[in-house]
């Protein structure tokens, strides 16, 4: 059993008389609403190995398309191209300051290798975007649980990223805030889904 939340919808897009303006195509062109209340749906989802073809044939194994272009180069596109201020001036510490807006990293040669770069570099670059100044998503004071929200919201987007682009996630990074993430999770049972939204903002 799965439970899907559907957060926005495709309606057909209207001029100002309430027609609906169709494309070069001939169909309807689409616009994406938020809604105010998520639609839950519930529903039976089997593994493929669970089913087989109408020839009653096994379902062929799964096999990723080839990966067309160089992950790391898509990482580092990301990153110069989201208009942070990312300087590599630490010897084992990274932090985004508020105050200055400003990510500060290691040299990247202090990192073992480059997924571990990326995932910190992104998990940052995820506090960047929760400012004030952009998202207005911050939480509050280390060691607060508002901290801990953020840090979920921006563990969750990093882990997302590197998922899109193909690089190992380093899920050890984040074991520190575990014990707090389980405490409000287990109080607010809507804690992990909104966690899970903001991240994908």
């Amino acid at each position: 059993p799965i439970e899907f939340w559907q957060w926005h919808m495709d309606i057909d897009r209207k001029d100002d008389n309430g027609n609906i303006i169709y494309g070069p195509d001939g169909k309807p062109e689409k616009e994406r609403v938020e809604l105010d209340r998520p639609r839950v749906y519930n529903c039976s989802v089997f593994h493929a190995s669970q089913l087989e073809t109408e020839e009653r044939e096994p379902i062929p194994a799964y096999e990723p398309p080839p990966l067309e272009w160089n992950p790391h180069d898509k990482a580092e596109a990301i990153l110069n191209s989201a208009g942070a201020a990312i300087f590599h001036d630490q010897r084992d510490k990274a932090y985004y300051s508020p105050r200055a807006d400003e990510i500060h990293l290691p040299y990247r040669e202090n990192f073992s290798n480059a997924g571990d770069y990326y995932n910190t570099a992104l998990h940052e670059l995820g506090h960047w975007a929760c400012s004030k100044r952009r998202l207005d998503m911050e939480g509050g004071v280390f060691g607060t649980e508002s901290y801990a929200q953020e840090e979920l919201r921006v563990e969750i987007a990093s882990w997302m990223i590197c998922h899109e682009l193909g690089l190992d996630f380093e899920p050890e990074h984040s074991s520190a805030f575990v014990a707090l993430w389980v405490n409000f999770i287990k109080d607010d049972s809507y804690a992990l889904v909104r966690a899970c939204r903001d991240a994908e903002k």
